[in-house]
């Protein structure tokens, strides 16, 4: 290699599922006491300061009841995607119910900002590797791709179900996985979504963290491939800042 070339960089991706602390729980949605507003504009406020932009993965839900706010993060220049309508696991789902909450997002989430919405992600990272039908129904409602297959299938994470990087489905659909920490040959780990965030926080780890993006996450400095990593705007203003994507 001479002096001249360089290799290209990798591509850093932060997505950000736009959901309220009741869904993850079998509450019904309160009165009073929705976060969600005040904490995804934080997350906007946060990103303009390092100059990133994230795609926003929206539940149905959230985009009917707040349309200003999908409004605001199409307007600050950031993508906007589906997280379904309601906040269910699509293995809970029938195929017409899957078929009928996308479907249902989708409108919802382009009636609020005027823009067609290209991607997907199943709440609980719910579609698994090698399962094919979830992925037929959104290649039929006119999505360009999924990033909702973690690469290990489940805890300890000693074995890898699909790639790390991003790759064509059959159909023609794009799955863009999570970027995961490998430690040692064969332990993986999911330390670049919400849930792995919010434990090496709790630990006072944010630095550890950073080191395993740069470095584990399915990638090497010097490297052609891509990372991407998830939060929820609640986890990150609990924690009170924001790995930018701007940072290599």
């Amino acid at each position: 290699m001479n002096a001249t070339t360089r290799m290209p960089a990798p591509i850093n991706a932060l997505t950000v599922d736009v959901e309220d602390w009741y869904h993850d729980s079998e509450l019904e949605a309160p009165a009073t006491n929705r976060r969600v507003e005040a904490n995804t504009d934080h997350v906007l406020e946060l990103l303009a300061e390092c100059g990133a932009r994230a795609t926003f993965f929206f539940l149905g839900e959230v985009a009917e009841q707040l349309p200003a706010l999908a409004r605001r993060v199409c307007e600050a220049g950031h993508e906007i995607g589906s997280h379904g309508y309601h906040h269910r696991r699509v293995g809970e789902l029938t195929r017409e119910e899957f078929r009928d909450d996308v479907r249902r997002s989708l409108q919802v989430i382009e009636d609020a900002t005027g823009v067609r919405v290209r991607g997907y992600r199943a709440p609980y990272f719910s579609i698994k590797a090698g399962v094919r039908w979830p992925i037929e129904i959104l290649t039929e409602c006119g999505l360009s791709y999924d990033a909702s297959i973690l690469a290990y299938d489940r805890p300890p994470g000693l074995q890898l179900v699909c790639s790390r990087q991003p790759y064509r489905l059959e159909g023609g659909l794009w799955e863009i996985p999570v970027a995961v920490l490998q430690v040692g040959p064969f332990w993986h780990l999911p330390l670049a979504s919400g849930g792995g965030l919010r434990c090496l926080d709790g630990y006072g780890r944010r630095g550890l963290w950073e080191r395993a993006w740069q470095y584990r996450c399915g990638t090497r400095p010097g490297s052609k491939s891509s990372r991407l990593a998830n939060v929820r705007p609640r986890l990150i203003c609990a924690a009170g800042g924001l790995f930018c994507a701007s940072r290599g």
